[in-house]
């Protein structure tokens, strides 16, 4: 979507999916602003986190405008909407069997959490939302067999790089974690993105 801010704190744009937002990712375009990423999963309309920090999900008095987030509608608070401001942001809704975004609960074991997303995945984002940790992300065009532990980190400029403390298998049915580690699976909350490598319901998408 691109929309010129109103500098409202409750601007609501069509976004056509046919089903609430899951994940939504917005930029200013005229100024310098940080890119903000809403999920359901975050406290409430001051909270966000920015795909460049790895900081914990943080406050931003009026980022977005929750209850403005539905079935037809994003809704944007005005620090994503200043007046006369030219904008972009990017929106998915979860798709059964292609894509799907959620949060879970680390358990703070090397036998970690298990992800269940009902595909086996292309790509997958995670972010700890309780603590400054990176956007760890795995994807099988590089790694093309498990465990996963050659991840690259969206939030930062570095080179790919191998460590089994980010280690994830990939199944055929979502992801399991394979380590302890705050990036991935302390006993905290995380957030995570999959999209499908043969999506089991839409075989001819890729």
């Amino acid at each position: 979507l691109t929309w010129s801010g109103n500098g409202s704190n409750n601007q609501r744009l069509p976004h056509g999916l046919g089903k609430k937002p899951a994940l939504v990712i917005a930029k200013r375009r005229d100024a310098a602003q940080s890119w903000g990423v809403w999920t359901q999963y975050l406290g409430a309309n001051s909270k966000e986190l920015q795909l460049e920090s790895t900081s914990a999900q943080q406050n931003s008095s009026n980022a977005w405008y929750q209850s403005g987030m539905t079935t037809d509608f994003v809704g944007m608070g005005s620090d994503r909407n200043h007046s006369s401001s030219t904008n972009v942001a990017y929106v998915w809704a979860d798709v059964e069997g292609m894509q799907k975004f959620g949060a879970y609960e680390g358990n703070g074991n090397n036998n970690g959490a298990f992800i269940y997303t009902g595909f086996r995945p292309r790509l997958v984002f995670i972010k700890n939302i309780d603590a400054s940790q990176h956007w760890v992300t795995h994807d099988s065009a590089r790694e093309t067999f498990n465990p996963m532990d050659t991840p690259i980190d969206w939030d930062d400029s570095y080179a790919e790089y191998t460590s089994s403390a980010r280690a994830i298998d990939f199944l055929s049915n979502g992801f399991k974690c394979r380590t302890s580690d705050g990036e991935i699976n302390s006993s905290q909350t995380f957030i995570y993105g999959a999209w499908a490598d043969v999506p089991f319901k839409y075989n001819n998408t890729f």
